[in-house]
């Protein structure tokens, strides 16, 4: 079991990807249990939905995207790579897993205490989660019929250290990111706010989990993800047929951004989560058996095999 000192003193639940505002539709779980999380649109990031590779190479994402909004989201539309979390995503001779955050979602990061002083060492991990739907290949790609969304956890990243821009150093190996260039998103965001209030971000991982040191900072859940199966990424109660209505363990009680929710019953509570929020933040109480045998668990469930893969720290 490992010691409070190795975990996350935040661990932030953040909604990415697709949904039914951003993109319009979900991300696609396909036949096998792979998860895609798809980037929302974006202008000016210079990526395209066709430069996207699968994770097999397999599938084509501009047809993909094409058939699954039947032509609104085109091949040739730029997207927000955010967060930046595999390497052949796109093309590139260098990789620095990312992830940026702007205005008002930045702001409820900071007023959490997520990092707000460089020299702070919190280990804060970002779970990446989004709206997922299955989908299948039919003389085009389009959703399974009668599938139920779900909100799914799909990648992570335990924060190592910051840049704030325009003021830090932004390295060659992220000079194609969203939040450096900046995108038409960031743009518009930053001009909402006065000059002495803007709080352009870009989180960077740590090399290795500090409550797996087997495993690397930031990441894509690969495992196959199947509705049968008590998976501790799927947020979204098993019986409840909206995806914003959660079944999360009591401990989540607390989390930040969710308004007013009832209080848990037995070792779940089942909240329902409202508006635009993107950010929630959970503080860990110090030496918590609890929250680490349920990232162990995540993780766990999440990852497909490796050799050799240790969880936890002693």
């Amino acid at each position: 079991m490992a010691s409070g000192d190795h975990l996350p003193h935040r661990i932030i639940l953040s909604r990415k990807g697709w949904d039914s505002s951003a993109g319009g539709k979900p991300s696609p779980i396909f036949s096998d249990g792979t998860l895609l999380s798809l980037p929302i649109p974006d202008c000016g990031s210079g990526v395209r939905f066709r430069d996207l590779r699968s994770h097999d190479n397999q599938v084509e994402i501009g047809n993909l995207v094409e058939g699954l909004t039947r032509g609104r989201v085109r091949g040739e539309s730029e997207l927000h790579l955010d967060p930046d979390l595999r390497k052949n995503a796109i093309s590139r001779n260098v990789f620095q897993p990312a992830f940026g955050q702007v205005g008002t979602a930045q702001s409820h990061l900071e007023n959490q205490s997520v990092r707000k002083s460089t020299a702070t060492e919190d280990k804060a991990l970002f779970l990446f989660f989004g709206l997922y739907q299955h989908v299948e290949m039919s003389g085009g790609w389009r959703y399974v019929s009668r599938a139920r969304k779900l909100h799914v956890i799909f990648g992570w990243l335990q924060v190592d250290r910051i840049l704030r821009l325009p003021g830090d150093d932004v390295p060659v190996s992220l000079k194609r990111h969203p939040h450096a260039i900046p995108s038409f998103i960031v743009e518009a965001e930053l001009r909402r706010r006065s000059k002495d209030k803007r709080n352009n971000t870009i989180y960077l991982p740590r090399e290795k989990l500090t409550f797996c040191d087997n495993l690397a900072g930031s990441g894509l859940f690969d495992a196959p993800f199947r509705l049968d199966e008590d998976d501790p990424r799927r947020l979204s109660a098993p019986s409840q047929a909206q995806p914003s209505l959660w079944r999360l363990p009591s401990f989540f009680h607390g989390l930040s951004n969710m308004g007013k929710q009832p209080s848990p019953s037995g070792e779940f509570w089942k909240p329902q989560r409202k508006g635009y929020g993107q950010e929630f933040v959970l503080d860990v109480p110090p030496q918590s058996s609890e929250i680490h045998e349920w990232l162990v668990r995540l993780f766990r469930k999440g990852i497909a095999p490796q050799p050799k893969t240790v969880f936890g720290n002693g």
